[in-house]
């Protein structure tokens, strides 16, 4: 579970300290599936849903997106690695669950690893 704090003064999910005025609680469960030297495959789950929240922690701890070019230095693609295979929206606003299967240029990127 990752827990840094964002500030979010700048309206951009900066992450911030505790102590920083703007500062809002944020959590990540990340859960890996499958890696090999290259990349992970990672199973996320948010407990709280700010701007950018996953691309912050995974650059934060050091594991950056595939082609994340914002929060990290990473080799730039045409598309990020990150896909929501499922949402399901709090139950104050119905608690609908979307599927999206992946999509076929997320398939190829998969299969490149």
């Amino acid at each position: 579970v990752i827990e840094i704090p964002f500030d979010l003064v700048a309206e951009v999910g900066v992450c911030g300290r505790d102590d920083e005025p703007g500062a809002l609680t944020c959590s990540t469960t990340i859960e890996p599936l499958d890696s090999n030297d290259d990349a992970s495959l990672l199973h996320i789950t948010l407990q709280t849903g700010r701007k950018h929240q996953v691309r912050l922690h995974l650059a934060h701890i050091g594991h950056a997106l595939i082609g994340e070019t914002r929060y990290a230095r990473a080799p730039r693609r045409a598309h990020l690695g990150l896909h929501a295979v499922t949402l399901t929206l709090p139950e104050h606003l119905g608690g609908t669950r979307i599927d999206a299967p992946l999509p076929h240029a997320f398939v190829q990127l998969l299969d490149e690893l």
